[in-house]
């Protein structure tokens, strides 16, 4: 067991620095095909600076879902594009941002 004891410390400030609000939703392009046929292109658009998003990616939408990061981004305040090789092994991918 573990106790823990109080304490204060009156001659110290504390200041904590300003954070960004949550992000807001972003609009996700419809997706293309790269000029090789070999890579789907991704672009969100409305990506908001300092906040990180994540591409993620599932084989399955069958419970339990694992999602797997594919890919992540810093936001730019504009549309940012990311590619994903095609792997024609897989049936069938399902993708999600995840943002930060």
């Amino acid at each position: 067991m573990v106790a823990l004891v109080g304490a204060t410390n009156s001659s110290t400030t504390l200041t904590v620095g300003g954070t960004l609000p949550p992000p807001s939703p972003i609009t996700i392009v419809p997706p293309t095909l790269d000029s090789t046929g070999t890579n789907l292109v991704v672009k969100a658009a409305s990506t908001q600076t300092g906040h990180t998003y994540y591409l993620l990616t599932t084989t399955s939408l069958t419970p339990p879902v694992v999602w797997t990061t594919n890919t992540s981004f810093a936001g730019t305040g504009a549309t940012v594009t990311t590619t994903v090789p095609i792997n024609k092994s897989k049936q069938a991918v399902f993708f999600k941002f995840l943002e930060k």
